[in-house]
């Protein structure tokens, strides 16, 4: 994410918008697999490499454009009968230890992690929203307008209630997007 928003940032004049586009899981038990999640802030979530194996640091919230993100939420809505659900969105730096996934072959010590997110009340779960967001709060917009920065995400796991959506059904609502 770094590189492409400051390579874009470097070669596109005046103000932009950047929207990622992706999947995650949804890690509330109500929200049913193919809804679109449309994360309104982010936190991240990452390995504390200081005090070491099983402490897991939590950002401050870092908040996505306002009126990108009720454009998103106003025309998904109206091209999509699916449900739509605006809230906060936990970004990973991996893909097992700090989204709580357990593998008996590493000591991660992660089995807070999920319970963690849930008491923040995260709507979604993936690896790349507050990268975006945070590189959207401290891109000077004195130089060259600046990033307003948006994302939407397809549940395609629900981690509360262990399901999962079929891979034949990722196609249909991507053609949404």
């Amino acid at each position: 994410m770094d590189i492409f928003v400051r390579e874009a940032r470097a070669i596109v004049e005046g103000r932009i918008r950047i929207i990622r586009i992706g999947t995650c899981g949804t890690l509330r038990a109500n929200v049913e697999l193919g809804a679109f999640c449309i994360a309104s802030r982010a936190v991240m979530v990452t390995s504390d490499y200081i005090n070491g194996k099983g402490t897991y640091n939590f950002s401050e919230e870092c908040a996505a454009d306002e009126k990108l993100t009720e454009l998103l939420s106003e025309n998904i809505v109206r091209v999509s009968e699916r449900p739509v659900y605006n809230g906060l969105n936990a970004t990973a730096e991996y893909f097992y230890s700090t989204q709580g996934r357990t593998d008996v072959n590493f000591l991660d010590d992660n089995e807070e992690v999920l319970e963690r997110l849930k008491t923040l009340d995260a709507l979604s779960l993936e690896m790349e929203s507050f990268r975006l967001f945070h590189l959207a709060r401290i891109c000077d917009v004195q130089i060259n307008g600046g990033i307003e920065a948006g994302s939407v995400q397809i549940a395609i796991a629900n981690r509360s209630l262990n399901t999962f959506i079929g891979p034949e059904k990722i196609p249909e609502l991507e053609v949404i997007l």
